[in-house]
C-alpha cells in the first residue's frame, strides 16, 4: 500500500527572476522525474500482477518478478469520489495545496488532512484491492475535534507571519 503525499507537479506561469529560485525550479523539475519515474514502474508492477493473476498464471517461482507485486497507490492529488465515506474539504486550502512544515497547520488543515487520507486510501482500496474491503463508517473526524493549544495556536501564528 503506497501513500505518496509529496507535492504535485504543477506549471509555474510566475517566471523566475533570479538564480536561486531557477535553481530551485531545476531541482524541483528533477525530483518530480525521478518521483513519475518510481510511480510509473510501481504502478506497471501492479498492473502486470493484476494481468498475470487474470490470466490465471501460478503464484510461484515461474511467474516474473515484475508481475509479482500487487498493491494500491493513491496520492496527495487523488481526489476521493462522493462514494461512502466522503470528503467534505472545510478548510479553504484543499489537502493538495497545504504546506509541509514543523508547526501547527491549524484545526479546519488537520482534520482536512486526516479525512481526505482516511477516504482517499478507503475508496483505492475498494477499487483496486484483492479480496475487496468493505466501506468505512465515515470519517473518523468531526468538525471541532481538533482542539489546538495554546503552544500550537502561537506556533501556527508566528509560522504563518514568516511564511515558513
Amino acid at each position: 500500500m503506497v501513500s505518496d503525499a509529496g507535492a504535485p507537479w504543477r506549471a509555474s506561469g510566475s517566471g523566475y527572476w533570479n538564480w536561486f529560485s531557477q535553481l530551485k525550479r531545476v531541482l524541483d523539475t528533477t525530483d518530480n522525474q525521478v518521483r513519475s519515474l518510481r510511480r510509473r514502474d510501481l504502478i506497471a508492477r501492479f498492473q502486470a500482477a493484476k494481468d498475470a493473476d487474470d490470466q490465471g498464471l501460478p503464484n510461484d517461482a515461474t511467474r516474473p518478478d515484475y508481475a509479482a507485486t500487487r498493491g494500491v497507490y493513491w496520492s496527495i492529488a487523488s481526489k476521493p469520489d462522493a462514494a461512502e465515506p466522503s470528503f467534505v474539504q472545510s478548510a479553504a486550502i484543499a489537502p493538495a495545496d497545504i504546506g509541509t512544515s514543523l508547526h501547527f497547520l491549524g484545526s479546519e488543515e488537520t482534520i482536512d488532512l486526516v479525512n481526505w487520507g482516511y477516504c482517499a486510501s478507503d475508496q483505492a482500496l475498494r477499487s483496486w484491492y484483492r479480496p475487496a474491503v468493505p466501506a468505512g463508517k465515515g470519517v473518523p473526524l468531526k468538525a471541532g475535534d481538533v482542539k489546538p493549544g495554546r503552544c500550537a495556536v502561537v506556533s501556527k501564528a508566528l509560522m504563518s507571519g514568516c511564511k515558513v
